[in-house]
C-alpha cells in the first residue's frame, strides 16, 4: 500500500488520484505486452506497455505472468522521468542540512510526538505561500469545530515557520551550502554555541544576523516544547529534508508548480536575478533545475510512504473562482482523512477559506509569496532591507 498522489484536473476541475509508489506504472490496457527477452530499454515507451506480465530483469526467467508489485517501476533502469532523476539516483540529500552536519552546525530537533504534519514544500516563486495558507486555515476551520465538540483540545495547526530557518539565513539560495557557511561559524551545535558565538562577535552586522537567528531559534523551541501527541503542526521547506519524512505520525506534503517564464520574471521582480532578463538565463536555468529537483525527491519521498500523502497544485488554479474551489475541497478531504475527522463540514470550510483567500486579482501575497518586491532603480537592498541577488532568495 502507497501514499496517494493527488493532483487537480483543470479540464473540468475534478479529481483524479494517479497511481504512485511501487507498482506504479499504470498502462490502461494500451500498447503491447512486454517481453523480458526482447526488452530495450533504448525504445521502451513506459506509456503503452501493458502490465500483464512480470516485469524483471532480462536474465532472469519469468516464471509467472502477473505485475510483481515488489519493483518500483518509477525507478527501473531505461526509465528515469526527467523530473524524478535526482529521486530515482538516489541523490535526494538535504542542501542545507547535510551540508551543516559536515561543518558541525546543529539542526533544528524534531518534537518527540505529534499526529499530523503539513510540510510546505511548494516550488519557489509557485503559490508556495498561498498553498500554505490555504492549508492553514482549513485546518483552523476543520479544529476549531472538532473542539467544539470536544473531540481535540487543538483549535488550530502550530506553525513552525521555515525549517531550519538559521541555515536559510547562511545559505539564502540552498545551493552549495558548504562553502557558504561562514568560516567562523563552525562547530556550533547548541542554542548555548550560538549564544557564546554572539557575545564573542562585535561586527554589528554579524551581530544583529546571529540576534536574529537566536530569536528565531527561541521560538521555534518554544513552539516545539508546547507540541502535544495530537497536535497538527505546519513548516515550510523549499529545499528537500528528509528528517520531515519520520516526523509525526502522519504527513501530507504540498508542492506546486508554474511555468518557468513565470516564475523566472517572478523572481526578476524581487531582485533575485539581474536585468536585462537574458542576461540572468544561464543563472536562472541553474536554479529551477535545482527547485525541479528538490520538488521530485519530496514527491518520491511521499509517494514511497505509506503514512503520507502527496498534494500537488499548478499556479493556475489560483486564478478563478471554481479551480480555486476546487483546490481547497480537495486539500479539506485529502486533511480529514488524513486526520481521521469523519463529520467535516466540507461546504462549510470551502467557503470560509474561499471568502477569506480568494480574489479575483491575485493580492501581493499570493503572486509575490508576501515578500517585499525591490524598489525599481535601487542597489543592494530592496524595500525592509531585503538585499538582491540569488544567494538572498530565502534568507
Amino acid at each position: 500500500m502507497n501514499a496517494r498522489n493527488i493532483r487537480v484536473d483543470l479540464t473540468n476541475t475534478s479529481v483524479h488520484p494517479t497511481a504512485s509508489g511501487n507498482g506504479a506504472r499504470v498502462s490502461a490496457g494500451l500498447g503491447e505486452a512486454w517481453n523480458p527477452a526482447s526488452w530495450n530499454p533504448a525504445t521502451w515507451n513506459p506509456t503503452t506497455w501493458v502490465a500483464n506480465q512480470q516485469w524483471t530483469d532480462p536474465n532472469v526467467p519469468v516464471t509467472t505472468n502477473v505485475w510483481d508489485t515488489q519493483v518500483n517501476y518509477n525507478t527501473w533502469p531505461g526509465q528515469q522521468p526527467a523530473e524524478d532523476t535526482q529521486a530515482s539516483l538516489g541523490q535526494c540529500q538535504s542542501s542545507l542540512r547535510d551540508s551543516a552536519e559536515l561543518v558541525q552546525l546543529g539542526t533544528y530537533i524534531p518534537p518527540e510526538s505529534c499526529q499530523a504534519l503539513v510540510v510546505c514544500a511548494g516550488s519557489p516563486r509557485a503559490s508556495s505561500t498561498a498553498e500554505c495558507t490555504i492549508a492553514t486555515h482549513v485546518l483552523e476551520y476543520m479544529l476549531s469545530a472538532q473542539k467544539k465538540k470536544g473531540l481535540t483540545t487543538e483549535s488550530k495547526a502550530t506553525y513552525l515557520g521555515y525549517w531550519n530557518y538559521h541555515l536559510h539565513t547562511l545559505c539564502g539560495d540552498g545551493d552549495g551550502c558548504e562553502s557558504k557557511y561562514p568560516s567562523d561559524l563552525r562547530y556550533l551545535r547548541t542554542r548555548l554555541d550560538w549564544s557564546k558565538k554572539m557575545d564573542q562577535t562585535f561586527d554589528p552586522d554579524a551581530k544583529g544576523q546571529l540576534s536574529g537567528i537566536l530569536t528565531e531559534m527561541d521560538h521555534y523551541y518554544e513552539k516545539r516544547d508546547a507540541i502535544a501527541p495530537e497536535s497538527v503542526i505546519i513548516t515550510k521547506s523549499h529545499e528537500f529534508d528528509g528528517t520531515l519524512m519520520d516526523m509525526c505520525d502522519k504527513r501530507i506534503v504540498l508542492t506546486s508548480s508554474r511555468d518557468s517564464e513565470e516564475v523566472f520574471d517572478s523572481g526578476l521582480n524581487l531582485g533575485w536575478f539581474d536585468q536585462p532578463k537574458e542576461k540572468s538565463r544561464d543563472t536562472f536555468n541553474k536554479y529551477f533545475e535545482l527547485w525541479r529537483g528538490w520538488k521530485s525527491c519530496w514527491t518520491s519521498a511521499a509517494e514511497n510512504d505509506i503514512n503520507s500523502v502527496l498534494f500537488d497544485m499548478d499556479y493556475t488554479q489560483l486564478t478563478t473562482e471554481g479551480s480555486f474551489r476546487a483546490v481547497v475541497m480537495q486539500m479539506t478531504y485529502e486533511i480529514a482523512q488524513l486526520l481521521n475527522v469523519q463529520d467535516a463540514d466540507t461546504n462549510y470550510i470551502v467557503e470560509q477559506v474561499l471568502q477569506r483567500d480568494f480574489q479575483r486579482e491575485l493580492n501581493p501575497s499570493l503572486t509575490t509569496g508576501g515578500l517585499p518586491v525591490k524598489t525599481p532603480g535601487t542597489l543592494g537592498k530592496g524595500e525592509a532591507g531585503r538585499y538582491k541577488g540569488p544567494e538572498h532568495m530565502f534568507s
